[in-house]
């Protein structure tokens, strides 16, 4: 991993040991707005979850926002149920097939931990 926690190779799993939750793979749809510090909220973004966690999720993004950035996340389940979410993007894969952000959650607003818990209970 380097320094600045960007990745430029294809595989970027986290050694297990330091999940600290369970990870499912998924293809979830979700909204996300982006927003840096003093800088002006981004534009509402549709965008696939390819796997998440109660810890946080990994966006599959072709123009991945930067590592810092604060996000607003809606996933929509398949039940037409939806997550609400806050999120710090904590890693950015810009180059490869599987580019986009990793983002761990900071507020799972209502049931929203219930749903993902059952989401990966599934």
């Amino acid at each position: 991993m380097d320094q600045d926690n960007t990745y430029d190779e294809l595989d970027h799993s986290l050694p297990e040991e330091k999940r600290r939750f369970p990870r499912i793979d998924t293809h979830i749809s979700v909204r996300l707005k982006g927003k840096q510090l003093s800088k002006v909220a981004l534009d509402y973004l549709d965008e696939v979850i390819k796997n998440a966690s109660l810890g946080g999720v990994f966006i599959n993004m072709s123009k991945p926002f930067p590592k810092g950035t604060f996000v607003e996340i809606r996933l929509r389940l398949s039940d037409n149920k939806e997550i609400n979410a806050k999120g710090l993007v904590v890693w950015t894969r810009r180059l490869g097939k599987q580019r986009g952000i990793g983002v761990q959650f900071t507020e799972i607003m209502g049931e929203g931990k219930r749903l993902i818990r059952d989401l990966i209970k599934d």
